[in-house]
């Protein structure tokens, strides 16, 4: 299974890199193959400490995103999803597509992935 993991990052600490890489490690955890945009991100060169993520790289980096999501069977959501612009137009892509969108507690829970303390960070709000 690939799975695309969308969620916030504009006006979060790092651009939010440490929850996505913290949900990707648990997800890959169970042989989940996870893109994430903050590893998407990393791999054009962006620094989420050094670095201004400007508008025109907001949008070469949706781009990019939008074509992952296309080779992706679910999209998975982070909290504080639903207030992010830029997850939204990505769930809405997915959900043209029929590709299948959910959050990311339900999807843990209906595939029956152990969940422990510290397993799911929180996101801050």
């Amino acid at each position: 299974m690939k799975v695309y993991l969308a969620g916030p990052m504009r006006g979060y600490p790092r651009y939010n890199f440490d929850a996505f890489d913290d949900y990707a490690r648990r997800l890959r955890a169970f042989d989940i193959e996870v893109i994430s945009p903050a590893d998407l991100d990393r791999d054009r060169g962006f620094d989420p400490d050094k670095d201004d993520f400007t508008h025109d790289m907001q949008i070469q980096a949706m781009a990019i995103d939008l074509d992952e999501i296309s080779r992706c069977d679910t999209l998975v959501l982070m909290p504080g999803s639903e207030k992010s612009t830029g997850a939204k137009v990505e769930s809405a892509y997915a959900r043209y597509l029929g590709i299948p969108v959910i959050g990311v507690e339900r999807f843990i829970r209906d595939r029956n992935l152990p969940v422990r303390d510290g397993d799911v960070p929180a996101v801050p709000a």
